[in-house]
């Protein structure tokens, strides 16, 4: 055991597992003053550093250990969050927990949907969470780039728009009782949740969240909407004929292809001199058409039915013979080449090379893990065409991409030609989405390379795990859609733990933020708050009360006991808001 003896503490949570989304999960738990014990080896030293730098007491043993869960204060733990990279510890740690404290909630990590309906119907106190589903949504928004983020809030309808300013003042003065959230000043400094008294200029980017009848329709205030609408991928109409032309091109190796036009350049050659002098009873017979046909009919090695060489001049004879064993082993490589060409796995992958080369406004997928294929999924439900580039070709959601109509790559997204095959230059965006993150930073740099003067008018979506490996990288080298799953999806973990019912998660520029839903409680420290009086950089988006949805309230609402809250804002504060709420067990 590392740092201090947890065995009798209470109120507190246990977090299985060190990875990346661990290591995020603690960061949000201490910022909501909830104390943290972490069970489990370190995947990776700098995830080790991380949890000491945060002071943290770690159980430095496996957390499917009984004698770990206790260590860590099991009996008066809050809750459990098992969030290993590899899903059957999860769900071995998770099922532990439920038989050595039912009481106790658990928080479970599941990247398969399959086993976790499975785990769900197993733990009677816990929740299970799928990290790449989740973050899924907030990568398509990045990667259609619209601007806009949709929340449903009981029967209606909220978004996060972000706007450019186009007069300076006042957000007040500017935008009435809409809320914002982030503003964002052309020097890249960034104000979250400010005041409606703050100042903003010309140029200046201005995220605003209120009802999606007030948002949608900008023409009353001095603001220029950004993102872009997204348009409906298209397919140039081919033939199937040059479909079929296409695929055995694409497909087969340059041998069969030298085999194919050697074969033709002989039956015309020979066609050519039977034309020239083939004689039938003393009068040239052979019109180009007959000529073709006897060609074809030699080299096909069918036989002289109806023509023969019986009385042509020995020129003519001599080249018949040549041309026919020139045929023979023509024919021998061609069937070789056929059968290596069938039997080889190249098939699949030209098939989907060949839908690529014919596509324009389509989204380029790098990488088919369990982010990538939520992603696919969500851009094929919005009738947006894809195309996927993996390298592994025994990769397993391969054929869930196929069945979705997707045409797969297998191939290296590092290499110029892979882009070109998937038709960069017409995409309208990329997201590159490997679990490797010196990878994906590689596969951005090539996109961008190969995009050249259009680069900057088409979105490279990057995941990365490290948030602050994101932050470098939009600053260093100009990457503005750089995002974590770890940072998208820790809060949805620990939100589950302490009550709070996450409704949506998005990003604007590199903040994270959250929407949730909170129940004012009598006896906590919401409870006859104004608006004003809130401590956390927070906006309320909603109140729901006896009488009824009150949108936006105004900055002298007070807040009742009872009411249903419905709060926006980075998860760091709107945890703090959530504590404040709650009341905290006491702590020994």
């Amino acid at each position: 055991m590392e740092g201090n003896d947890t065995r009798d503490w209470l109120g507190h949570v246990i977090v299985c597992g060190l990875q990346g989304l661990g290591v995020r999960v603690v960061e949000l738990l201490q910022s909501a003053a909830i104390r943290v014990v972490v069970v489990g080896n370190a995947a990776e030293d700098h995830h080790l550093r991380l949890v000491q730098a945060l002071a943290v007491p770690r159980i430095n043993s496996s957390p499917r250990n009984p004698d770990s869960l206790w260590a860590a204060g099991l009996e008066g733990a809050l809750a459990v969050v098992c969030v290993e990279d590899d899903d059957l510890r999860c769900l071995e740690a998770a099922l532990l927990v439920q038989e050595l404290a039912p009481r106790v909630r658990v928080i479970v990590r599941q990247s398969n949907p399959a086993v976790g309906r499975a785990v769900t119907s197993a733990i009677t106190n816990g929740v299970v969470v799928n990290p790449a589903d989740l973050a899924a949504a907030t990568f398509v928004e990045s990667i259609l780039d619209q601007g806009v983020h949709e929340l449903r809030i009981s029967d209606d309808i909220y978004v996060v728009r972000e706007v450019e300013v186009t007069a300076s003042g006042q957000l007040k003065e500017l935008f009435g009782d809409l809320a914002p959230i982030v503003v964002t000043h052309e020097d890249g400094h960034t104000a979250v949740c400010p005041s409606r008294e703050y100042s903003v200029e010309i140029g200046d980017r201005v995220a605003l969240v209120g009802a999606a009848a007030e948002l949608m329709d900008l023409h009353d205030v001095p603001a220029q909407p950004l993102g872009k609408e997204v348009p409906r991928a298209t397919t140039r109409r081919r033939h199937p004929w040059r479909t079929l032309v296409q695929t055995l091109s694409y497909g087969s190796n340059s041998a069969l292809k030298w085999t194919v036009a050697a074969w033709g350049l002989v039956a015309i050659a020979f066609a050519g001199l039977l034309m020239l002098g083939y004689v039938n009873s003393g009068v040239k017979v052979m019109d180009p058409l007959d000529a073709l046909y006897f060609s074809v009919e030699t080299l096909a090695t069918i036989g002289y039915g109806d023509f023969s060489f019986d009385s042509q001049p020995a020129w003519l004879r001599w080249s018949a013979i040549v041309v026919m064993m020139a045929t023979v082993v023509l024919l021998a490589t061609f069937y070789a080449l056929v059968t290596e060409y069938l039997v080889s796995r190249r098939i699949a992958a030209t098939f989907g090379l060949v839908r690529a080369t014919g596509m324009s406004q389509h989204v380029i997928v790098i990488g088919l893990g369990s982010l990538g294929i939520s992603v696919v999924e969500r851009l094929v439900a919005m009738n947006q065409s894809v195309v996927v580039v993996e390298r592994d070709q025994s990769n397993r959601h391969i054929g869930r991409a196929r069945a979705l109509g997707v045409p797969v790559l297998a191939q290296d997204a590092t290499q110029p030609e892979t882009l070109q095959a998937a038709s960069l230059p017409a995409a309208q965006a990329v997201a590159v989405l490997t679990s490797d993150e010196y990878g994906n930073i590689e596969s951005g740099l090539a996109v961008r390379d190969t995009l050249g003067l259009r680069a900057a008018d088409v979105p490279v979506v990057m995941r990365v795990f490290d948030r602050r490996l994101g932050g470098m990288l939009e600053e260093r080298l100009h990457f503005h859609h750089v995002r974590s799953v770890s940072a998208v999806s820790a809060p949805w973990f620990v939100a589950a733990a302490l009550g709070l019912e996450v409704i949506a998660t998005f990003a604007v520029d590199q903040e994270t933020f959250i929407a949730g839903r909170l129940t004012v409680r009598a006896e906590g420290g919401l409870a006859g708050a104004s608006m004003l009086d809130l401590p956390m950089q927070a906006r309320v988006m909603a109140l729901f009360r006896e009488g009824g949805l009150e949108h936006l309230p105004r900055s002298q609402t007070t807040l009742q006991a009872g009411d249903d809250a419905y709060v926006v804002g980075p998860p760091e504060d709107l945890l703090l808001l959530l504590m404040h709420n709650r009341a905290v067990a006491p702590v020994r």
